[in-house]
């Protein structure tokens, strides 16, 4: 297995997450109130996981809050 550093080097290395990932998770912030029946602090591995959970289980009105992007971590 090879390792490319020039290309983790490009990116935001923090974690393999931000190295490997396809798709960008970033959402505009919060402009004003909203309601929810479950708010979900923290879109890391748990907190999409936990709100993937809620959504499976009928429970659809919920939000992620997250200070960078979903799946960044928490450093």
């Amino acid at each position: 297995m090879t390792l490319n550093i020039a290309h983790m080097n490009k990116l935001d290395a923090r974690n393999y997450y931000t190295v490997t990932r396809k798709y960008d998770l970033s959402f505009p912030g919060l402009q004003g109130d909203i309601e929810a029946n479950v708010v979900v602090i923290g879109g890391g591995f748990f907190g999409v996981n936990t709100a993937l959970e809620l959504a499976e289980k009928g429970i659809t009105n919920s939000v992620v809050l997250d200070g960078r992007c979903l799946g960044y971590g928490g450093r």
